[in-house]
């Protein structure tokens, strides 16, 4: 053990600092509220392309007597949130999923007179929900709305059939009505499969969503069913030349993907895969190629992509980490990222704000909608204008240095071994300093140093132990020095490298660079820099600077 006490500082220690540079413009958030009556709730489904209006669903006087308590609505910065509505003759209960270019045209859900549900779409204040009716042969009365083109003309979704479940595209032909058609499925064993349409492109020409593909034993007697061994769903684009395409799954796991959105042309195609059984991550279609994004570290693994801009740069959706779901968006340049994350980064206060999903943003990516739980608990729809600071690149610059003297436990590491750094100031009861060191597998010895930011303190004294698993007899011997300890905040998406000089011209490297790529905002890193104290203080003199730059 070593005994050490506290010394003046030897040192002239000072930094070169400079403040972090943020984007031009701060994204702002705001609530959308809700619709009068019922109990307070609101939920954002999607956003027009222009980014004016917001489609979802509200609790509503009217709503409130249905046991789901939804009514549909539309949300504009100037007239606010306006109930869209049920189909005449229903029970209180519709629900707002997607919008048009403009906001003018919403398509959705709604109950309907003699059960089910039918698919709608609703064209501004002057008219009535329209009721698209169901795909023919249906044995149960059954349809839902999931997407729409940008010119409103176009609606896709999911209806029963004579043969089950199927996709639809529902063509409107200009006075009001229109012709639901039977998408079909992908190539299956059996007729039992189903497939639905999530979304569409905004030209209207491709449309997006899954299929399920199950195989089977043929029945016994020719009227039995066969026995279904097997259901797999494959994300699946149509057109009206190839008909309907699987898209195919990440490696690994079952088959389970969807496509939930696609870009203006339909090239970039939005979604999740599964690379094991236990997983769920965003993926993206480029080309037919399929790639993940992964999730956020922490937390269970599932991810999905609900929503894409218009030329396919951006993307959000949700994710999981060890706060739970939580809204995420991705780029290229940056990968996927927590969007809180990166609010609170830019400077955005949300004190009182749970994020937990992105689901539509604006063709230019400048408008972001999504769902969150509010600062009295409430899950309220949520609107993000400059969003298109989000993806802008930060200018990495300095972040500002705190510096002290602090003492530094260094000691020679050789494989095989885990130690373990503690203090005592009464050589009774001992105190872990820092985490244990273990090199099981490392090829050669090295110098490790534990350093204790604490100058403050008494008299102490340090030891190095060997943990069980440890193959050497005895611990090493150590050497205490002091040393400057470098302490700064620090922001996710650069890479941190602490420097000494002696000159101001020649600049060494002090440690490892820290990547704060997986890091929250705010987070708060230190770095040691051991010196000799004894005779004669080496060096003399010493300045310190963080530098940053982008990955």
């Amino acid at each position: 053990m070593i005994p050490f006490r506290n010394l003046p500082s030897l040192l002239a220690l000072w930094t070169i600092t400079s403040p972090l540079a943020v984007a031009a413009s701060t994204p702002q958030l705001i609530g959308l509220g809700d619709l009068p009556g019922g109990t307070f709730k609101s939920i954002a489904s999607g956003v027009s392309a222009d980014g004016s209006s917001i489609s979802g669903s509200s609790s509503s006087t009217t709503s409130s007597a249905h046991p789901f308590d939804s009514e549909a609505f539309r949300w504009r910065e100037a007239s606010g949130m306006t109930d869209t509505g049920y189909l005449p003759l229903s029970s209180p209960f519709s629900t707002g999923i997607a919008i048009s270019g403009d906001g003018e045209e919403t398509a959705g859900l709604s109950a309907f007179t003699g059960g089910g549900s039918r698919a709608t779409r609703w064209v501004d204040e002057d008219d009535d929900l329209e009721n698209l009716d169901f795909l023919p042969g249906a044995g149960f009365p059954f349809s839902e709305s999931r997407g729409i083109s940008d010119d409103g003309q176009k609606v896709v979704g999911l209806s029963s059939a004579s043969n089950g479940v199927r996709a639809f595209i529902w063509i409107s032909d200009g006075d009001g009505d229109g012709d639901m058609t039977n998408l079909g499925i992908l190539d299956s064993g059996t007729a039992g499969a189903a497939s639905e349409a999530n979304g569409i492109s905004g030209d209207g020409l491709v449309v997006v969503g899954s299929s399920t593909l199950q195989d089977g034993v043929p029945g016994i007697e020719p009227e039995d069913p066969p026995t279904i061994t097997y259901t797999e769903t494959e994300a699946m684009y149509w057109t009206g030349s190839e008909g309907m395409v699987g898209l195919g799954d990440l490696a690994g796991g079952p088959i389970e993907s969807q496509a939930n959105a696609a870009s203006t042309d339909g090239s970039i195609i939005v979604g999740y895969g599964t690379p094991s059984a236990s997983a769920n991550h965003g993926a993206i279609w480029n080309s037919g190629v399929m790639t993940s994004v992964g999730d956020l570290p922490g937390g269970t693994d599932s991810c999905q992509l609900l929503d894409v801009s218009g030329n396919g740069d951006y993307a959000v959706g949700f994710g999981n980490d060890e706060d739970g779901k939580t809204a995420v968006i991705w780029d290229e340049a940056n990968g996927l990222r927590k969007l809180s994350t990166v609010l609170t980064g830019l400077g955005l206060d949300l004190t009182g704000w749970t994020l937990t999903s992105a689901v539509g943003i604006s063709a230019d990516g400048n408008v972001i909608a999504g769902n969150g739980i509010n600062a009295s608990g409430d899950p309220e729809a949520w609107r993000l204008s400059d969003a298109s600071a989000l993806f802008a690149p930060l200018e990495p610059q300095a972040p500002s240095v705190a510096i002290e003297i602090g003492k530094v436990l260094s000691f020679p590491a050789t494989p095989e071994n885990i130690y373990q750094v503690e203090y005592s100031t009464n050589l009774l009861n001992w105190i872990s300093l820092g985490d244990s060191l273990s090199t099981i597998g490392a090829a050669s010895a090295s110098t490790h140093s534990v350093a204790d930011p604490n100058p403050s303190s008494g008299s102490k004294f340090y030891r190095v132990t060997l943990l069980p698993g440890s193959t050497s007899p005895n611990p090493p011997s150590a050497s205490l020095s002091q040393g400057a300890v470098l302490t700064f905040q620090t922001l996710p998406g650069f890479i941190y490298q602490a420097t000494e000089s002696q000159n101001l011209v020649d600049w060494i490297d002090v440690g490892d660079p820290i990547a704060t790529s997986g890091d929250s905002a705010g987070i708060v890193h230190t770095v040691f820099h051991p010196f000799t104290v004894f005779p004669t203080p080496v060096p003399a003199s010493n300045n310190y600077r963080v530098e940053v730059e982008a990955p």
